[in-house]
């Protein structure tokens, strides 16, 4: 899967990889490339922004990570919440650093998916 991730860089897709390395565990046996993205939401200073436009507050990221999503392995979003975002939550966070998202999703409408180690899905396009 990583030497998908490298080819699919270089030709400038911009892929996501969620890789199961180490132990198996009925947990761990996922692996997920992404590959061409088509949208980007982030978490900015509390405010969410789809490819740059703002479309609502940071809570309203789960009503978006919602759509779009398929009974397969993709399309999926894949991204990262951090640290700071836990204050959108009710929880004690110090302030995020200025510039740095908050939460960062990209949605991938195609991409491969492996478990247990086996090919089971791979984007219809080339």
């Amino acid at each position: 899967m990583l030497g998908l991730y490298h080819a699919a860089r270089a030709l400038g897709m911009r892929p996501a990889l969620l890789e199961s390395l180490g132990p198996r565990t009925p947990f761990a046996r996922l692996s997920l490339l992404g590959v061409r993205p088509e949208h980007r939401l982030e978490v900015l200073e509390g405010r969410l922004y789809l490819d740059g436009r703002r479309v609502g507050e940071a809570l309203d990221l789960f009503r978006h990570l919602e759509r779009g999503l398929g009974r397969g392995f993709f399309p999926a979003w894949i991204g990262f919440f951090a640290y700071e975002f836990a204050r959108h939550l009710g929880l004690p966070t110090h302030e995020p650093l200025p510039g740095l998202p908050e939460a960062a999703f990209y949605y991938y409408p195609e991409g491969f998916a492996l478990l247990g180690g086996g090919l089971v899905a791979t984007p219809p396009s080339p």
